[in-house]
């Protein structure tokens, strides 16, 4: 556009021809632009070098200006410190700020992963997503619920929970859950650290959380598959030992209902314990000739655990066999030969197992357990009671059983030698005499068996005291802890008809008895009337009833009878210690006051040592 002031072609500036608009105030103040005037003064040195104005108030270029003061230079120190200032008040963070808040995030990282790992789900908790944030939250709150109500549930029912680790199914759904929940764990692990972990970390840093999560996913997972791996163990295990074989002589109970009502509908359960001679070296029982020379009938209450152990001799002769079984047409007389006085070891009753197994199979019907129903059947006959079920237990399998608990303590009242025999080999060593003596699975073995210089009386009576011990310290939380290699060692040797949906009763039940009265009849020879030769039967029956409707009396209090709280023996309890030979004098029946020839097991079992 043409300049108004000078035409089209004027060879000056616009500003330099002073038009009106250089006087606005405005416009000096948004364009800061010197009059030519002002820079012409200046060349010539009559007035001081311009400067803009930039307002009208602002006093004319002429004008004298005050005379300032130089301020002093700052010393070194305070420009650092301004220095320093200005470089940590940018608004806009350096690049070494930007590495530090990544290696703060990054250590945040390690330490929630760390945390996630001992209770999942926390880590997934601090996710920068919502919904991940919520769903961490979720699964720490259900998984701590869980585990509270699983604690306070195993402390406050301890039975119940032993019970749950003996049922099959249990067990299989744990074999495959396990490991699934190990599975799930892991990944659960491994996308919240890496949902939570920083961009842009370095190399080293990118290892090092490979490394600490492949450690603890390791960590959480092994015990999980290891868990699974011992449930299928022990759930095979189970299989093994109580199966759902034929039994002739097993009651028939519902198991589907609940303990309670199992043993509400059968008030007394009666189990036969039998002790084999077999063993690996042996073999016995493969060739047809095991010996049972343990037998003891357990007699319990089940309402209240109440207990009464009965013991028959081994060399027990006659033993009889039910009029309704077909056993008692070949042995109407008892179990006994032709011209035998009683004395014959063919038939005694450790070898009623044996027999009827090898020659007398048909007799017993439909049965996986020939020998064991007929001992049963005999044992019953000559008790008064009725026999459920049996658990037979060999050599080997009691020194692994009682391995398994990890020991057990009793009183040991004689010296008793170790693998020596009546025939006159030496023995090893022996088990001094001494309270609350720990013995392994060995030495526990030869307290129970050792006879070379004492008799199958003295015998029997340990072999109860052996069994109190291991129900005083095999309390549930033991079985528990120790349950795989309680199952490993009863599976390679243990033998009974029990099925499998009465282990959570038996369980249950074990459990009850240890804090209920237990004492015990062993029947000896040549006392209280017994003859082994030629037994009274009516008279054991009598002898039978008595001690069970005795076991409630105060005398038979269960007590430990090793440790600060063991039980004093009563003077009256003090077993007589058998006569080594057998007498075949007739003894006269005893009146019905002293039917009860019971023992408590508290003090029979208590430290009393004898003279030698």
């Amino acid at each position: 556009m043409a300049d108004e002031s000078h035409g089209m072609n004027s060879p000056y500036p616009r500003h330099a021809a002073n038009p009106d608009w250089m006087n606005d105030p405005e416009a000096n103040e948004d364009t800061h632009v010197l009059r030519r005037a002002d820079l012409n003064a200046a060349a010539q040195g009559s007035a001081p070098f311009p400067r803009p104005r930039r307002s009208a108030t602002e006093p004319p270029i002429n004008t004298p200006q005050p005379t300032r003061q130089p301020s002093p230079r700052p010393s070194p120190a305070r420009r650092a410190a301004a220095t320093s200032k200005a470089c940590w008040g940018r608004r806009t963070p350096s690049r070494w700020n930007e590495e530090a808040k990544r290696n703060h995030a990054f250590r945040s990282c390690i330490e929630w992963t760390i945390l996630g790992a001992i209770v999942p789900g926390l880590t997934l908790s601090r996710s920068r997503t919502p919904r991940r944030h919520v769903a961490g939250l979720t699964i720490t709150g259900i998984l701590l619920i869980a585990l509270t109500v699983a604690v306070f549930f195993i402390l406050a029912n301890p039975t119940l929970a032993a019970s749950i680790v003996v049922r099959p199914k249990p067990l299989t759904a744990l074999a495959w859950g396990l490991p699934i929940l190990a599975v799930v764990l892991v990944a659960l692990l491994t996308f919240s650290h890496l949902d939570l972990r920083p961009r842009g970390i370095t190399r080293g840093q990118r290892w090092f959380s490979t490394i600490l999560v492949t450690v603890l996913c390791t960590a959480l997972a092994t015990p999980l598959a290891v868990a699974g791996r011992y449930a299928y163990d022990e759930a095979h295990m189970l299989g093994r030992i109580f199966t759902d074989k034929r039994s002739g002589t097993r009651p028939a109970i519902d198991y589907n209902q609940s303990v309670k009502d199992i043993w509400a509908s059968k008030p007394r359960v009666n189990v036969l314990l039998v002790g084999a001679d077999d063993n690996k070296a042996r073999h016995y029982r493969a060739a047809g000739s095991m010996s049972t020379d343990t037998l003891m009938v357990a007699s319990i209450n089940t309402s209240n655990g109440d207990t009464s152990i009965f013991q028959i001799p081994r060399n027990t002769a006659r033993m009889p066999f039910p009029a309704d079984s077909p056993l008692h047409n070949d042995f109407p007389n008892g179990f006994i030969g032709e011209d035998d006085d009683g004395t014959n070891p063919d038939y005694m009753a450790n070898a009623i197992w044996s027999t009827v197994s090898a020659d007398y199979v048909d007799r017993m019907g439909e049965t996986d357990y020939p020998g064991a129903d007929a001992l049963k059947l005999a044992t019953g006959e000559a008790l008064g009671l009725t026999v459920d079920y049996f658990v037979m237990l060999d050599i080997d399998g009691l020194q692994k059983l009682i391995d398994a608990l990890g020991g057990v303590t009793v009183n040991i009242n004689e010296r008793l030698p170790i693998a020596g025999n009546t025939e006159g080999k030496e023995p090893e060593g022996y088990l001094e005499i001494g309270p609350a003596q720990r013995l392994d699975g060995y030495h526990a073995m030869w307290y129970a068996r050792s006879r070379s210089e004492s008799t199958d009386y003295d015998r029997m009576g340990r072999q109860s005291c052996l069994m109190k011990a291991v129900l005083d310290q095999a309390s549930p939380q033991n079985v528990l802890t120790r349950f795989e290699s309680i199952a490993d060692a009863s599976g390679q040797m243990v033998v009974s008809d029990i099925p499998q949906g009465m282990l959570p009763a038996f369980v249950d039940l074990a459990a009850t008895m240890r804090g209920a009265n237990i004492n015990r009849v062993v029947f000896t020879n040549g006392k209280h009337g017994f003859i082994s030769a030629h037994p009274d039967y009516d008279l054991v029956r009598q002898q039978v009833k008595a001690a069970i409707g005795g076991v409630a009396e105060s005398k038979n209090k269960n007590k430990p009878v090793t440790g600060a709280s063991a039980a004093k023996p009563s003077k009256t309890a003090t077993p007589t210690a058998p006569s080594n030979k057998p007498s075949h004098s007739a003894v006269s029946s005893p009146s019905p006051t002293s039917q009860d020839v019971s023992q408590s097991v508290t003090d029979a079992c208590a430290y009393n040592p004898q003279e030698p």
